[in-house]
C-alpha cells in the first residue's frame, strides 16, 4: 500500500503519535463511523476535516466540514470546505489536538491505468489470422470476418476474435454432419432393486431425571452501590457465579466509568473555556506550559532550603509574587523561578508576533545569588535573607537588609507581615534575643524605625517627624534626631 504523507498527531496531555496517510482521502473526527482518524477530544466534531492527496501534483491539503470549532494552520483559521495546501513542518489544531506534517512523500510507483495495462498485453500478442473462409457453412453463417489483426492493442474490426472453444463447437458439428449416424441398439432391461430391509429399532435411553435450576440471587449488591465520582476507579465486584447477575454488574461498572470518563472531559473542555472566555491567548499560554515541562527541575531536584553563596559581602535575593484573583483572570503567569542546584535564575516569558503574524514568546533569563519562588513562605524567605546576618552582626559587624520594589510588589508582606503571618522583622528579633541570652547577657539592644518616602525620611517611632540626613566628619551618613 502506497504512503502519501507521514503525521504526528497529539491529542491534549497525551505524546505524540505518529500515523500515515496511505489514502488519497483521509477523514479526521470524533466519530468511529466513516473516519479514518478517530480523535478523542471534546473540541473536534464528529466528522471535523479531511486530509487529501493529490497525486498529480504530489501536495497534502486539508479541507474543514463545517466543523464546531474550526480548523486552524499554523494558528490561522482556514475557510471551510476550500482545500488548503500543506507543507513539511505545518502545524493544523483540531480542537485541542495538534495535527504536524513531518513528511510528504510520493507514491513510489504510480498505478498504471487498466486501458495502458490492456494496450500493452495486446502490443505483446502474436498477430492472429483465421483463413478458413473457404468453408461454404461458415460464409453462410456470417463468420467470414474472423481475421484480426492485434499489433497495437485494438482489432481492426468491431468483432472480436472467435475463442477456442467455439472452433473446437463448429468443428465437431462438422463431423456430426459427415458422419453417418449409429444404428440404434437395444436397450438391456435393468434389474429391479432388492428391497432394503428395515434397520431395527434402537431402544429408548432411559430417562435421567433433570437437575434442578439453582435459585436465583437477587441482585442486592447494585443497590448498596455507591455512584461516588470514584467508585469508577474501584475494583471490579467479584463474580457470583450467576451469569446474568455478573452481567448486569459488569455493565453497570461499564456505564459508570463512561460517565466518569465524560465528567472528566467536561472539566477540561469547561476549563479551557473559561481561559478562552477571560481573554487570554491560549497559544501563548501553551508555549510557556511546554518551555516549563521542558525546562524546570523536577520538584525532588529544586533547592529551595539552602542558603546560596554564604560567604558573598553582597547577595541579591529575588522573591516572586504569586498572582492574585484579578491578575489570574486577566493574564497569564509570564515569569519561571529555576531553582537548580548550582545557579538561581529567573525567566521572564515575553510573547510576540512576527511580520507574518505568527506567534512565538522570547525567554529572557536572569541571573540571582538566590530565587525565592511564590510557593515559599516567609519563614523561608527569612532563612534565606537574613537569617545568616544575626550570626554576623553577633560576631562585631555591621549588616544591612532592605526590601527594595515597586508598589504592590510585597515588600511590607515580606518585611512586617500581616495580622497571623509573621514577617522578617518579627523573625529577626526572636533570634537576636535569643543568641543576647545564650551568648551576651549584657549586650543592650536598641531600635529605631525610619521610613524614607519620597525623597524625605521620617521617624515612625516619633509620630513621624522629618529627619534630616547628615554626613560627619568619617563620611559616615546618619540620621540626626532619631529616636533609638
Amino acid at each position: 500500500m502506497p504512503e502519501f504523507a507521514t503525521i504526528s498527531v497529539q491529542t491534549e496531555n497525551d505524546p505524540p503519535q505518529e500515523r500515515r496517510i496511505s489514502k488519497t482521502v483521509t477523514k479526521a473526527g470524533r466519530s468511529p463511523d466513516g473516519n479514518d482518524l478517530i480523535l478523542d477530544d471534546p473540541e473536534v466534531s464528529r466528522w471535523h476535516a479531511e486530509f487529501s492527496f493529490d497525486a498529480a501534483t504530489n501536495k497534502l491539503g486539508v479541507c474543514d466540514k463545517n466543523s464546531a470549532n474550526g480548523t486552524k494552520i499554523n494558528g490561522r483559521s482556514v475557510e471551510p470546505n476550500v482545500v488548503h495546501p500543506l507543507k513539511e513542518g505545518d502545524l493544523v489544531k483540531l480542537g485541542l489536538t495538534k495535527v504536524t506534517v513531518l513528511a510528504v512523500s510520493p507514491p513510489s510507483s504510480a498505478p498504471k491505468s487498466r486501458a495502458n495495462a490492456t494496450a500493452q498485453a495486446n502490443s505483446r500478442r502474436p498477430v492472429a489470422i483465421d483463413l478458413n473462409n473457404d468453408d461454404d457453412d461458415d460464409d453462410d453463417n456470417g463468420d467470414d470476418d474472423n481475421v484480426v489483426l492485434m499489433g497495437a492493442g485494438q482489432p481492426m474490426w468491431g468483432k472480436r476474435p472467435p475463442l477456442r472453444s467455439q472452433l473446437r463447437a463448429k468443428s465437431k458439428a462438422k463431423a456430426k454432419q459427415e458422419s453417418p449416424a449409429p444404428a440404434p441398439q437395444p436397450q438391456k432391461a435393468k434389474p429391479k432393486p432388492k428391497p432394503k430391509p428395515k434397520p431395527k429399532p434402537k431402544p429408548a435411553p432411559k430417562a435421567t431425571p433433570k437437575p434442578k435450576p439453582a435459585p436465583r440471587a437477587k441482585p442486592k449488591a447494585l443497590k448498596s452501590r455507591s455512584r461516588s465520582p470514584g467508585s469508577a476507579q474501584a475494583k471490579k465486584p467479584p463474580r457470583s457465579g450467576n451469569k446474568v447477575l455478573d452481567n448486569i454488574q459488569r455493565i453497570e461498572q461499564e456505564r459508570i466509568e463512561r460517565r466518569e470518563a465524560a465528567r472528566r472531559r467536561a472539566e477540561a473542555a469547561a476549563e479551557k473555556q473559561k481561559i478562552l472566555d477571560s481573554g487570554v491567548d491560549i497559544d501563548f499560554l501553551e508555549q510557556i506550559d511546554i518551555w516549563r515541562q521542558r525546562n524546570l527541575p523536577p520538584e525532588p531536584e529544586q533547592v529551595r532550603d539552602k542558603i546560596m553563596v554564604p560567604n558573598a559581602q553582597i547577595r541579591v535575593v529575588v522573591r516572586k509574587r504569586p498572582l492574585n484573583k484579578k491578575e489570574v483572570a486577566r493574564q497569564y503567569d509570564i515569569a519561571s523561578c529555576v531553582c537548580a542546584p548550582k545557579s538561581h535564575t529567573v525567566t521572564i516569558h515575553e510573547p510576540k508576533k512576527r511580520v507574518d503574524l505568527t506567534k512565538y514568546v522570547q525567554h529572557h533569563d536572569f541571573c540571582f545569588d538566590q530565587v525565592v519562588s511564590d510557593e515559599m513562605d516567609n519563614k523561608a524567605t527569612y532563612f534565606c535573607t537574613a537569617y545568616p546576618l544575626v550570626r554576623f552582626v553577633f560576631s562585631g559587624h555591621n549588616a544591612t537588609c532592605f526590601a527594595y520594589g515597586q508598589t504592590g510588589s510585597g515588600k511590607t508582606w515580606t518585611m512586617s507581615g500581616e495580622r497571623k503571618v509573621v514577617g522578617i522583622y518579627q523573625y529577626t528579633a526572636a533570634d537576636m534575643f535569643r543568641l543576647r541570652a545564650s551568648h551576651a547577657p549584657e549586650m543592650c539592644v536598641s531600635v529605631s524605625y525610619f521610613e524614607i518616602y519620597g525623597g524625605q525620611v521620617y521617624d515612625l517611632l516619633n509620630n513621624r517627624k522629618r529627619l534630616k540626613v547628615q554626613e560627619n566628619a568619617k563620611k559616615e551618613v546618619s540620621e540626626g534626631g532619631c529616636r533609638p
